[in-house]
C-alpha cells in the first residue's frame, strides 16, 4: 500500500479546492518504457519500485490542469543494475472549477500534492500492468494509494520537512516460469 499523508492545514486547503472542482478527464501526456531483449534465464523474484512526483498545475478559464509523473521499475531482488522493465509516464488531470472560483496558491499546492495524484493513480496502475504484460512479464502488484491524515507533531517537536509526506514501500513479486 502507498500512502500520501497530509497535515490538517493541507487537508483543509485541498478540500476547499476539491469541493469546487469536478474531474473531467485524465490523459496520458508522456511515456517512456524500457525492456531489454527477453532474458534467457528470467529472474524468479522481481522487486518493484514506484515513485511519483506532483508536477505543474495551471488554470485556463474555469479549467484546472494538474500533471503528475510516475516511475515504475522492476528487476531482480538480489541484483544491482538495470531494471528488467522501466516505465515512466506522466498523466494530466483536467478539472472543471465552479464558475467564479480561483483557488489560492496554498489550495492548489495541497490539491496537486494529494488529490490529483490520487485521481491519476488507477490510470498509472493500469498503464504499468498492461505495459509490463506486453513486455512478457506478469502484471506487477502495485497496491492502492491512500490519502491519510499525518499525525501532527507536539508543539515542542520540530515540524517535518515539507508539507506532504509520502510512504512508498518496495515490494517483491515472484515470477512464474513461462
Amino acid at each position: 500500500m502507498f500512502i500520501i499523508e497530509q497535515g490538517r492545514e493541507d487537508r483543509t486547503n485541498s478540500f476547499a479546492l476539491n469541493s469546487r472542482a469536478e474531474l473531467r478527464d485524465i490523459r496520458l501526456v508522456d511515456a517512456r518504457i524500457g525492456c531489454p531483449s527477453r532474458l534467457a534465464d528470467s529472474p524468479k523474484n522481481l522487486e518493484i519500485s514506484v515513485e511519483f512526483t506532483p508536477d505543474c498545475a495551471h488554470i485556463e478559464g474555469s479549467t484546472l490542469f494538474v500533471a503528475t509523473s510516475f516511475t515504475f521499475k522492476t528487476g531482480p531482488a538480489d541484483a544491482i543494475g538495470e531494471p528488467v522493465v522501466f516505465v515512466h509516464c506522466r498523466f494530466e488531470a483536467c478539472y472543471d472549477l465552479v464558475e467564479g472560483y480561483t483557488p489560492a496558491k496554498r489550495e492548489l499546492d495541497a490539491f496537486r500534492e494529494g488529490n490529483a495524484i490520487f485521481n491519476c493513480w488507477p490510470f498509472f496502475r493500469e498503464y504499468v500492468a498492461s505495459t509490463v504484460v506486453r513486455s512478457g512479464y506478469p502484471p506487477p502488484p502495485i497496491g492502492f494509494l491512500r490519502l491519510a491524515p499525518r499525525v501532527e507533531p507536539d508543539a515542542h517537536e520540530p515540524s517535518p520537512e515539507g508539507k506532504t509526506r509520502v510512504s512508498r514501500p518496495r515490494k517483491s513479486v515472484s515470477r512464474k516460469k513461462p
